[in-house]
């Protein structure tokens, strides 16, 4: 890997690291803020499955839908499938409480869940990265 598309990995991953610790900082504040932080999750979610086919060279379109990333990344590791779920519980909190509606957050539970499932697929695919770099 070339130092620039290095370079660009490393940004990628340090992005959804700070999307992932602003979730952490929005849920355990006095008043937890469920609704951005679900979003920060999802953010995360992107941020590292973008990291991974920037590592491979793969060029995505700009989008915010995990399970198009994934199947990106399917198409290079089969065992990203094993995503799927996590995809597709985290894609709708891109936009799900960004505007008025009946639900105007999630609920404590699908907060923490969301962090849980985000904390899992940076895992999974940190150690795919590292296996390249």
């Amino acid at each position: 890997m070339n130092k620039a598309t290095l370079h660009e990995v490393a940004q990628w991953t340090v992005k959804a690291e700070y999307d992932l610790q602003s979730t952490i900082l929005l849920l355990s504040a006095q008043t937890p803020i469920h609704d951005t932080g679900v979003y920060h999750c999802q953010q995360a979610a992107e941020k590292i499955l973008k990291a991974y086919l920037t590592s491979k060279d793969t060029l995505f379109s700009k989008m915010h839908d995990l399970r198009v990333l994934l199947l990106l990344c399917q198409s290079l590791d089969k065992r990203f499938e094993y995503l799927s779920d996590t995809a597709d519980i985290l894609t709708p909190y891109a936009i799900a409480f960004c505007y008025p509606s009946d639900v105007l957050e999630p609920s404590h539970d699908e907060a923490n869940e969301a962090i849980s499932l985000t904390q899992e697929m940076m895992r999974f695919v940190m150690e795919k990265i590292n296996h390249v770099l």
